[in-house]
C-alpha cells in the first residue's frame, strides 16, 4: 500500500505557527531579564496566546510600585513617570517592526483620546535601540497623539522584563502596576482595564 503524502503540509504548519506568533506578540531583539520586580505577575492579562483575556485571580500578586524613568521623547523633551502620578498610565513597550504592536496602537490612540480628560496618559516606549531612526517617522505617519519615548537599556528590566512586544503595563493613580498585557490586547480589554482605574 502506498503512503500518501501531502506536499505543503509543512508549509501550512509553518504558516499556522507564524500566525500564533503574530497573535502572541513579537520577541524582543535584545535579551531581557526574566526575573525582576516584585509582583511582576500582578494581574497579568494576555496569556500565552496574547488574546488580552483576563487572567484568573488565583495566585495574582498584589500591585507593586512602578519604577520611575526619565526618558527622551520623540519630540526632543523628557518624560518622567513620577510626573504622571495621580493619573492612570498605560506604559506600552513596542517596536515599529512588530505587527501586533502596529495593530494595537490604534486602540491606544482611541483610548487616549476618549479618556485623557478623565486622567488617562499613554506612554509608548520604543524598545529596540536599532529601531530608533524609524520611530519619529512612524509616529508622524500614524499621527500618534500620546507621548512616545525611547526606552533605555534597563527600562524594561526595571519593570520585571519584557518577553514580547507589545507589553502594556497598567499603572493606577497612586503609581502602582495593577495589570499587564503581554502580546496583542484588543480594545475592549484595554478599555476595561482603564475604566477600572479611572
Amino acid at each position: 500500500m502506498t503512503k500518501t503524502t501531502f506536499p505543503g503540509r509543512a508549509a501550512l504548519a509553518l504558516l499556522a505557527l507564524a500566525g500564533l506568533c503574530l497573535a502572541a506578540g513579537c520577541s524582543p531583539q535584545r535579551e531581557k531579564s526574566a526575573a525582576g520586580a516584585p509582583g511582576q505577575q500582578a494581574a497579568t492579562s494576555g496569556g500565552a496566546a496574547g488574546t488580552g483575556a483576563e487572567a484568573g485571580a488565583a495566585g495574582a500578586e498584589k500591585p507593586w510600585p512602578a519604577p520611575d524613568f526619565a526618558l527622551a521623547t520623540v519630540g526632543g523633551g523628557t518624560v518622567r513617570l513620577a510626573d504622571l502620578k495621580g493619573k492612570v498610565v498605560l506604559v506600552d513597550f513596542w517596536a515599529t517592526w512588530c505587527p501586533p504592536c502596529r495593530k494595537e496602537i490604534p486602540h491606544l490612540v482611541t483610548l487616549y483620546q476618549k479618556y485623557k480628560d478623565q486622567g488617562l496618559e499613554v506612554v509608548g516606549l520604543a524598545d529596540d535601540p536599532r529601531d530608533h531612526a524609524q520611530v519619529a517617522p512612524f509616529v508622524a505617519r500614524q499621527k500618534i497623539p500620546y507621548t512616545v519615548a525611547f526606552s533605555a537599556e534597563n527600562t524594561a528590566d526595571s519593570f520585571g522584563g519584557v518577553v514580547g512586544y507589545p507589553t502594556v503595563f497598567v499603572i493606577n493613580r497612586t503609581g502602582q502596576v495593577v495589570q499587564k498585557f503581554i502580546g496583542y490586547a484588543d480594545e475592549g480589554n484595554l478599555e476595561a482595564a482603564v475604566k477600572r482605574q479611572l
